[in-house]
């Protein structure tokens, strides 16, 4: 009877640790920590004067959207361009979407209205858990067909994401038929999240624990918010993507490896290009490669625009 209350309460301790484990793996995933909005208000608006003094002149409406989850989205048009051509900016984890308006005045150049909005869980928008990409494929889904339902069937559509919004914007292209895209440009993404997080953990732990850790995470995710790891993967989607995509990456960029974004490019079906940036750091390629970014976009704009 000892040995049997002994092996019970053995189980009942292991099970506690893999539950206690589970969950705080999730946890970091689902709740990951934010920059402080003030932060990067700070850095977007306070402290660069090229862009407080474009975002404090242009025409500007802050919009909501319903998303098919339950929660509103909040989102900002910006219309300089006397034209119905727009360009969806999808920012990355952490960030809010004044992290993109460096783009939106890039692509005004070009001719290309913006609207720039908050991922789910950020900023202002609604959203208990971040998932990478998995949910917030269906939030882009909502703001490309409030574009597409404002401005007609004339409208041209493109998306830019950077970090998780370029993966985002590759899983929304891969997975729904009929979308109204021209293009997108996809800014540093991972190619498989589950590669991804690996790649992290690598860092403090052997890979064999690390696959074990993955395998751990995967079946807590599914359980916890209801989705896989293997379907937060744009390597296997890309090939779907039936518009022409740009790729840009950083060669110093360690976070996510620029290895990803050429397995990505290779898996893709043409129209694409792949561009790699000598300078900057996880989502700096723009911020440090400015001209060369700025040419990038051009020559890949210069096939896919519209007259």
């Amino acid at each position: 009877m000892r040995l049997l209350k002994l092996f019970i309460s053995s189980i009942g301790i292991l099970f506690s640790a893999f539950v206690s484990v589970g969950y705080l793996l999730t946890n970091r995933m689902m709740f990951i920590k934010k920059k402080d909005p003030s932060t990067i208000y700070e850095r977007e608006i306070l402290l660069n004067e090229e862009q407080r003094n474009w975002y404090e002149r242009v025409p500007k409406k802050d919009i909501q959207i319903d998303s098919k989850h339950g929660y509103t989205i909040h989102a900002t048009v910006i219309q300089t361009i006397n034209a119905p051509r727009y360009v969806v900016f999808s920012h990355g984890v952490t960030e809010t979407r004044l992290s993109s308006i460096q783009f939106a005045m890039l692509f005004e150049q070009f001719g290309y209205n913006a609207i720039i909005y908050d991922q789910r869980r950020h900023g202002n928008s609604g959203g208990k858990t971040t998932s990478f990409g998995y949910y917030e494929k269906v939030d882009l889904q909502a703001v490309v067909q409030y574009v597409k339902h404002w401005k007609g069937p004339d409208v041209e559509i493109g998306v830019h994401g950077v970090s998780m919004g370029a993966a985002t914007a590759i899983l929304y292209g891969g997975t729904y038929e009929h979308h109204p895209l021209s293009f997108i440009v996809a800014d540093c993404p991972f190619s498989s999240f589950s590669k991804q997080i690996t790649h992290i953990a690598q860092g403090d732990t052997s890979p064999y624990w690390t696959e074990r850790a993955v395998q751990l995470a995967n079946l807590f995710i599914h359980w916890r918010d209801g989705y896989t790891l293997s379907e937060v993967s744009p390597i296997r989607v890309v090939d779907k993507v039936d518009v022409p995509i740009l790729f840009i990456h950083t060669l110093e960029d360690t976070f996510i490896l620029p290895e990803m974004s050429e397995d990505l490019y290779e898996a893709a079906k043409e129209p694409k290009q792949l561009v790699l940036l000598p300078k900057g750091k996880h989502a700096l390629g723009y911020r440090k490669n400015r001209e060369a970014y700025r040419n990038a976009i051009a020559d890949f704009l210069q096939h896919v625009k519209k007259d």
